[in-house]
This record gives C-alpha cells, sequence and structure tokens, in this order.
C-alpha cells in the first residue's frame, strides 16, 4: 500500500534534524511539505522535501535563487512566469494524487511553482487591506 505524509502537520519540517526529515520520509512513498523557514542558511536543505511558502513576488525571486520551489498565495491574482494555479483549485485534483509540492529534485528539477489564489471570507478582507 502506498503511503503519502504530509510534513508539517505539527510545526515547521525544516526545524527538525536533516537526517531526522530524511528517515521519517524515508518510510513513505510520497510527501509534500512547506517551509517558512527558508530564508535561514541552517534550512537550505529543506529544499528537497519542502516547497518554500513566499508572500511576495521578492520572495519567489529569492526562493528561487536558493534552489527551492514555492508555494504562494496570490491577493491579487496574479500568477507570475514559472507558476501554476494548484491543481486542486483548477482540476479538483487531491493533494494526495497531484503531490506537486513534494520540494526540489535541485536544478534538473522543472517542475512549476505552486501559487493558489486568495479564497474564502478572509481574503476578501486581505484585499482591503
Amino acid at each position: 500500500m502506498k503511503r503519502t505524509l504530509r510534513l508539517g502537520g505539527y510545526g515547521d519540517p525544516a526545524m527538525l534534524p536533516k537526517d531526522v526529515l530524511r528517515d521519517i520520509v524515508a518510510d513513505y512513498d510520497k510527501w509534500l511539505g512547506y517551509t517558512h523557514q527558508w530564508k535561514h542558511i541552517w534550512a537550505r536543505w529543506s529544499r528537497f522535501f519542502c516547497m518554500a511558502s513566499v508572500e511576495s513576488y521578492a520572495e519567489y525571486r529569492k526562493a528561487k535563487g536558493l534552489g527551492f520551489r514555492t508555494y504562494r498565495t496570490a491577493y491579487n491574482n496574479k500568477v507570475y512566469k514559472g507558476e501554476i494555479v494548484c491543481p486542486a483549485t483548477t482540476h479538483g485534483v487531491k493533494c494526495v494524487d497531484c503531490l506537486l509540492c513534494d520540494g526540489s529534485r535541485g536544478e534538473q528539477d522543472k517542475r512549476k511553482n505552486i501559487v493558489v489564489l486568495a479564497h474564502g471570507a478572509k481574503s476578501k478582507k486581505l484585499l482591503e487591506v
């Protein structure tokens, strides 16, 4: 039976020691995860397991320069070159079936970065700010 792990259910995966996270994911067929720690030198290794959670185009470019793939919420519906809107919102694909948010495979990884368009009741308030 294939098993999938969603990293970060109990905190940021980059806060774990690299060897511990590597051992955890070794027990699973696939995983997905996000880190807000991508800016820190000590967390750069996490790009192989996690997407960089970014808040702006400047952060998107910086994270890309550090070898991360990115996950961003767009409050203005802007999708940048190299991004696609999350297939869960455009095609109804479940995360467990998509798994595009599983980090980076290094420079040879040409997969798109993920953006989710702001949605829900709170998004309108954020757009006003």
